[in-house]
């Protein structure tokens, strides 16, 4: 996702009040509580005389079945404080339906989440549900109740949502992305007026992208940069993006070599070297990308689809927008580069069967509420994964969201790669050559030598195979 410094800076967006965004189309009616729901009319009379519709487009939800047989159950639900106030519309909308199933909350800070969450799942005591994120898959995997197929169908899944094959481990399904994210640019539009660009200058590959970072970039009466055209400082993962633009896997056949030996990784490397030394539009000692571009210095960024609610809620007076990364070539596009998604809550294994069947039948609630989906999307800078929420209006006012969006079906998930990979390709190539200047091939050899070696051991296989448009990249 960018690295969990994302989401630690994003739990602050995310801590304001959340706004119920109502839905739109003939399709949409109201529930008891003034909810937006998918209007199928299919709705089923029950013994209370409350018909309520089914809600989802081919994965569905039927609000009127009992959970639990109608018994009393307490679900025990561990999410992040930036979380709760999601969570806890969601839980409120569902008891609507199920009156017998009540939620006992425990608010982590986001770092003590995972920390405590693992041990807790290893006995009845811990949460029934709880707030997932598919880095910590190997610490939490051995304790998660697989989604079963009579509830979620893998076929009406994938017709309803993207990425659900890469979700796949050893066979099983235990979650799948409510919202994809990737890199996209983001520039200041006070900027681009002051250089008399207009829309039409939109860049759409990296040798454009230079050009328009030469006219964007500002010096002081000793040379030295002011504004950088284009700031890359701590987006150095961007190397990878431009590996899957070249049609290159990052990882070898078995999904556990890291490959960084290609004539595309040199490619990609030495383009990053060219901008910042060559074109001289960015500054390795300036600030990181998001922080440079806030303070207005930076008229250019390469950063995840987060940044646009950070920038809104702490830099309210920031004029920008987005455009798509950048290609090699406009006319062979095997793919833009990386995605990662949120995903749905994770159920332990361990729990009650009562509580396990309410906890499943909470986390299919949550994929067939489209106004819910939305409201997450939205306020996580995600584009949604369900593909026929692409044209609410709430994503397509939002130019970050809108960008991602419109090449989201062209972005690779890696799958769990581990923290040591990104990391080191910040500092074998990133820092190396963005800041110490160091030869580009030299950069590629020592990122190999030490991400390797330290891939070694991991219980890691790379899913990136599974891409759908996989026919379009390389087989080396």
């Amino acid at each position: 996702m960018g690295g969990t410094r994302r989401i630690i800076t994003l739990a602050v967006a995310l801590s304001m009040v959340f706004v119920l965004f109502t839905g739109c189309g003939s399709k949409q009616s109201k529930t008891p509580g003034g909810n937006t729901a998918q209007n199928t009319g299919t709705g089923v009379e029950t013994g209370t005389g409350k018909k309520y519709d089914l809600l989802g487009d081919n994965l569905k939800y039927d609000p009127n079945v009992e959970v639990s047989g109608g018994r009393d159950v307490t679900l025990k639900i561990w999410v992040p404080s930036a979380w709760e106030s999601f969570y806890r519309e969601l839980a409120d909308q569902y008891r609507i339906y199920h009156p017998n199933v009540k939620f006992d909350w425990t608010i982590t800070s986001f770092d003590d989440h995972f920390k405590k969450v693992p041990l807790a799942l290893q006995s009845s005591s811990g949460p029934d549900l709880f707030w997932m994120h598919n880095e910590q898959n190997a610490v939490v995997l051995p304790n998660m109740e697989p989604l079963p197929e009579n509830l979620f169908p893998m076929e009406q899944l994938k017709k309803d949502f993207r990425n659900v094959e890469s979700n796949v481990i050893d066979g099983k399904l235990y979650y799948t992305d409510m919202g994809l994210m990737t890199g996209v640019i983001f520039y200041n539009t006070d900027m681009w007026k002051a250089a008399s660009l207009t829309d039409k200058d939109i860049p759409k590959t990296w040798d454009q992208l230079r050009t328009v970072a030469q006219k964007l970039t500002k010096r002081d009466s000793k040379g030295n940069i002011t504004v950088a055209g284009f700031n890359m400082n701590n987006a150095e993962y961007i190397w990878a993006d431009m590996m899957y633009q070249q049609g290159k896997w990052l990882f070898d056949e078995s999904g556990k070599v890291a490959k960084f030996d290609s004539p595309e990784a040199l490619k990609a490397a030495q383009l990053m070297y060219d901008i910042y030394h060559k074109d001289k539009v960015g500054d390795g000692l300036q600030p990181k990308g998001e922080e440079a571009f806030a303070n207005q210095k930076a008229a250019m960024i390469y950063c995840w689809g987060w940044a646009s609610n950070y920038f809104k809620t702490n830099f309210p007076d920031l004029n920008y927008s987005a455009f798509a990364l950048p290609v090699f070539d406009e006319n062979n596009i095997p793919s833009y580069g990386r995605t990662n998604g949120d995903v749905s809550l994770g159920v332990s294994k361990n729990s009650p069967a009562d509580s396990k069947e309410a906890a499943l039948n909470f986390v299919l609630f949550q994929f067939c509420n489209d106004d819910m989906l939305i409201k997450y999307d939205v306020f996580d800078g995600m584009a949604p994964s369900k593909k026929s929420l692409d044209s609410r209006q709430e994503i397509q006012e939002e130019p970050v969201l809108r960008t991602e969006t419109e090449i989201v079906s062209k972005v690779i998930w890696p799958g769990a790669v581990p923290g040591s990979y990104f990391s080191g390709i910040q500092k074998y190539i990133g820092q190396s050559i963005l800041v110490n200047k160091t030869d580009p091939a030299k950069a590629l050899k020592e990122a190999g030598q030490m991400i390797n070696k330290d891939l070694e051991g991991a219980s890691f296989n790379s899913v990136e195979r599974k891409y759908q448009n996989a026919s379009a990249m390389s087989n080396q």
